[in-house]
C-alpha cells in the first residue's frame, strides 16, 4: 500500500551562507592571554604547548594527581552538568589567577580531571584527558565522556575539512569570519563565500556545494536596521555556483573520508575562480545588484526579497516603489492559499483521496492524526497547511513596513 504524505509550511532556510548573525555568550573572552603569556593558535586547540601544561601540571599536582599535560590531547566541558564544550583557551585565561590563590578556594574555579588509560585513548579518538570547570553542579561519569567524544570522532572529517577550505581560500584572500568567507573588494563591498555540506547516501563520503556571495554593507547596514537585528558582515545576496556555470543546475563535489582529496578540491576551487570572479566583478555594481533581486535568483527567498527589494528602491530614490512591494508583499500574506494551490504537487490520481489541514483553523488531536495516517487508503495523502498559508501575516514583517514608512 502506497502513502504520500506532503507537508507545506512556512520554511526557514539556516545553511553555512545565509547565517546573518553572530551570536555573543558570557563564554566569550579576549583572545590575548598576556596574564599567563599564551598564544593561542585554532589549528591546536586541543594539544597542549609547554607553557600551558605548567599552569595545567600545577592544578594536577594540587588535585593530587601525577599527570604531565605537556605534549597531550585534552578536552574541556563546562556547564552545570559540564556537557558544554570549552577549549584551553577559555580555561586558562579563567585561571590566569591561580599562582595566588588554590583552584578550589571559595569563590575560584571548580575544576575536575579525567585521564584515559590506552584502551580509552582509542575510542575517544586520541585524546589524552578530559578537563571539566566552572560553576559545575554535577560531574558526569567517566564513562559518558568516552561516549561523548567518540561521537565527537564523526565531527573529525568536517573539522580538517574547514580548516583545509580556510588555507586555501586564504592563498585567494579570503579570511573566514563566522560562518563564510570574504574578500574585500572596496571599503563598501566584499566578496562571499560559503559552503554546504550533506552526508552521501555511502557511508564516509561529503557531498560540498560553494555558495557565492556578494556582501554591500550599506545596503546591509539598512536592511538590519529596519529588521532590528545586529549589522555584522554577511552576503547581501547568494546563490549556488552551479548555476553560475552552463549547465544552470545544482554542483556538488564528492569528499571521500580519510583520502587524498586534492583533484578534487583543486577542481572546485578552479572553478570558484572561474565563476565566482566574474559574479563578483558584476554585482559590485549597485544596478547590477538590484536588476539581479527584481529577477529574483536561485537562493533568493520571497521572504528576504520582500524585505531587500524595498531597500534598494529606497536607496535608489524611489521609496514609494519600495512601499509598494511591501503593500503587494502584506495582501499576499493576507490571501489565504486555495485548495488547488496546497494540492500542487501531489498526483493527479490522489488529488482527490487527499485531506488538507489548516494549521490555526483545523483542530486535530495527535492521537487523532496518527490514527488518521494509520488508515490512509492506498493512493492517498494528507496536506499540512501552515499559518503562513492561511492569511497570517509575519508579525516581523509588520515591525518591519512601520519602520520602512518611517524612513525619511
Amino acid at each position: 500500500m502506497k502513502k504520500y504524505c506532503f507537508h507545506k509550511y512556512k520554511v526557514i532556510v539556516s545553511i553555512l551562507l545565509l547565517c546573518l548573525s553572530k551570536t555573543l555568550t558570557a563564554q566569550t573572552i579576549p583572545t590575548k592571554l598576556n596574564k599567563v603569556g599564551i598564544q593561542y593558535s585554532q589549528s591546536v586547540r586541543d594539544s597542549i604547548g609547554q607553557e600551558e601544561s605548567v599552569l595545567l601540571n600545577q592544578i594536577a599536582a594540587y588535585l593530587r594527581i601525577q599527570f604531565d599535560f605537556f605534549h597531550k590531547k585534552v578536552a574541556f566541558y563546562t556547564g552545570s552538568v559540564g556537557d558544554v564544550r570549552s577549549d584551553k583557551e577559555r580555561y586558562i585565561y579563567e585561571c590566569q589567577d591561580f599562582k595566588k590563590t588554590n583552584p578550589n578556594s571559595q569563590g575560584i574555579l571548580l575544576t575536575k580531571i579525567y585521564i584515559f588509560d590506552n584502551d580509552e585513548k582509542q575510542k575517544v579518538n586520541g585524546y589524552d584527558a578530559v578537563i571539566i570547570y566552572g560553576s559545575v553542579k554535577q560531574f558526569p561519569p567517566k564513562k559518558i565522556l568516552v561516549k561523548r567524544l567518540h561521537r565527537s570522532k564523526k565531527n573529525n572529517t568536517k573539522m580538517k575539512l574547514n580548516e583545509l577550505l580556510k588555507t586555501e581560500l586564504g592563498k585567494m584572500g579570503f579570511k573566514k569570519k563566522g560562518y563564510n568567507f570574504f574578500l574585500k573588494i572596496n571599503d563598501n563591498v566584499y566578496a562571499a563565500i560559503g559552503f554546504t555540506t550533506a552526508s552521501h547516501q555511502i557511508k564516509g563520503r561529503t557531498l560540498l556545494n560553494p555558495i557565492i556571495g556578494i556582501s554591500h554593507d550599506d545596503v546591509n547596514a539598512v536592511y538590519d536596521n529596519l529588521c532590528g537585528i545586529r549589522h555584522v558582515l554577511a552576503p547581501t545576496i547568494w546563490i549556488p555556483i552551479g548555476y553560475l556555470m552552463h549547465e544552470k543546475k545544482y554542483k556538488e563535489w564528492e569528499l571521500v573520508n580519510d583520502t587524498d582529496n586534492t583533484e578534487t578540491l583543486s577542481d572546485m576551487l578552479l572553478t570558484i575562480r572561474q565563476y565566482g570572479m566574474e559574479y563578483w566583478h558584476k554585482m559590485t555594481d549597485f544596478n547590477t545588484l538590484f536588476d539581479a533581486v527584481i529577477a529574483r535568483p536561485i537562493g533568493l527567498l520571497k521572504d528576504r526579497r520582500n524585505r531587500l527589494l524595498p531597500i534598494l528602491y529606497y536607496m535608489r530614490g524611489e521609496k514609494e516603489k519600495g512601499q509598494q512591494v511591501i503593500d503587494a508583499a502584506i495582501k499576499e500574506m493576507q490571501r489565504p492559499k486555495t485548495d488547488g494551490e496546497l494540492l500542487v504537487g501531489v498526483p493527479d490520481s490522489v488529488q482527490n483521496k487527499t485531506k488538507i489541514f489548516r494549521v490555526g483553523l483545523d483542530t486535530v488531536s495527535n492521537n487523532d492524526l496518527n490514527q488518521m495516517v494509520k488508515t490512509m487508503p492506498s493512493e492517498s495523502a494528507i496536506v499540512f497547511a501552515g499559518s503562513a498559508l492561511n492569511g497570517f501575516v509575519d508579525p516581523e514583517y509588520l515591525k518591519f513596513a512601520e519602520r520602512y514608512k518611517a524612513l525619511p
